[in-house]
């Protein structure tokens, strides 16, 4: 009788040894899944949050997507450490401080990630309702002025609120072509040889003349496309470390941001251009004598353009719209370096230059990202002939029009 108690007291260890390192080992690869987990994340957003300073932004972000997962995790460890016991407490009782340390830890991270995950979605339902609670505010006044001047008034009313946002289509377009330059018809040397694979070869590129404008779309030339009722207001209202931007009258004057290439061709449509094509915004910006940069081929610095220097940010964001005179581009348009990236009409192709026609390339016929062009406040590069892509959206990445005669 004792040997077959002292048996199944020995199976029973065993079966619990067993079943903890099962556990064990279940967790270290749970640990290394969620590892992968945060360093993707915080990769997707080291460039918007933490290497642009907001370090505490950048932890929440990354916490953000494992979060849920973390508790999982921390709620499994305990369930492990009492399923343990039940098979055998001697064993449980050389584990479980180690077991329920872990979970508590997993616990706390999962929870701070958890609470940063809600607070961003409780303030983006809060902008949300806000935004409706306006619209529909606005609605109801515009209901009730309808209902008061019903009949003859109501005629009126229709035909000057028609006659209103003609007025401000015109403007826009007025906008447009007074805020541009002019460049004309000619060839032009498109590419760099001794740049990157993608800037490759150089060619030769014969354009019809066109205007491009002379400066970035600033956030208050985009709000009139929104107020039109044309145009979506940008997704996030901040920029980098400026809490409130969009819609802020103190940067109105300032490139928008934080716009997709749908959102900006559809207010180049809205006012009667279109997003310039590649081949366009460079010759825009070198001219057709194969400067480097548009200024020239001096060294860039800070009082030329805002960009990033080697030891720093010129500003460390973005800047008003055409503040740097002394680096327009051969026709005269501004900001064609640095300040914001700008997209471009032409989806991305590496070797798309080694098929370009020589005449108004348009740019490939299909693609997954578009070009962005001119670099940014947070690059580097800044040469004229610099390509790189997109399919988003970030709030270092505006836009310019362009319209043909």
């Amino acid at each position: 009788m004792g040997d077959s108690q002292e048996r199944s007291t020995s199976s029973r260890v065993g079966y619990a040894i067993r079943l903890k390192r099962g556990y064990q080992n279940a967790i270290w690869i749970a640990a290394v899944g969620l590892l992968f987990l945060m360093a993707a994340r915080w990769v997707s957003t080291w460039e918007q949050d933490f290497a642009g300073g907001d370090i505490w932004e950048a932890v929440g972000s990354c916490l953000t997507i494992p979060a849920y997962f973390v508790l999982a995790l921390g709620v499994g460890l305990v369930l492990a450490h009492v399923r343990i016991v039940k098979v055998e407490p001697s064993v449980a009782r050389r584990s479980w401080l180690r077991i329920v340390a872990i979970a508590g830890i997993v616990l706390v991270i999962g929870s701070i990630g958890v609470g940063y995950s809600a607070r961003q979605s409780a303030t983006e339902r809060a902008a949300r309702a806000t935004q409706t609670a306006a619209a529909q505010a606005t609605r109801a006044t515009q209901a009730t002025r309808a209902t008061q001047t019903a009949g003859p008034r109501a005629t009126q009313t229709a035909l000057a609120l028609a006659t209103l946002a003609a007025s401000q289509l015109e403007l826009a377009k007025a906008a447009l072509t007074a805020g541009s330059v002019f460049v004309p018809a000619s060839e032009f040397i498109m590419g760099s040889a001794e740049g990157d694979a993608d800037e490759k070869p150089q060619h030769t590129v014969y354009l019809n003349e066109y205007w491009i404008d002379r400066v970035e779309v600033t956030s208050a030339m985009y709000a009139r496309c929104v107020e039109a009722g044309v145009c979506k207001a940008p997704q996030f209202t901040n920029a980098h470390s400026r809490s409130s931007y969009y819609g802020n009258p103190d940067y109105d004057n300032y490139p928008v941001v934080n716009v997709t290439w749908i959102e900006a061709q559809t207010y180049c449509q809205w006012a009667g251009g279109r997003l310039p094509n590649e081949a366009e915004w460079e010759k825009a910006a070198r001219g057709t004598d194969e400067r480097k940069y548009p200024w020239g081929n001096e060294t860039p610095d800070c009082s030329r353009l805002n960009y990033s220097e080697e030891d720093g940010w010129c500003m460390g964001n973005t800047a008003a719209v055409g503040a740097f005179p002394s680096g327009a581009s051969p026709h005269g348009a501004l900001d064609m370096a640095g300040n914001v990236a700008e997209w471009v009409a032409d989806w991305y192709d590496k070797d798309y230059y080694a098929s370009s026609p020589a005449r108004n390339p348009a740019g490939p016929a299909s693609g997954q990202q578009h070009v962005v062009r001119g670099g940014s406040w947070r690059s580097k590069d800044i040469r004229a002939t610099y390509r790189f892509w997109s399919s988003g959206l970030s709030d270092d990445l505006g836009f310019r029009c362009a319209r043909s005669p």
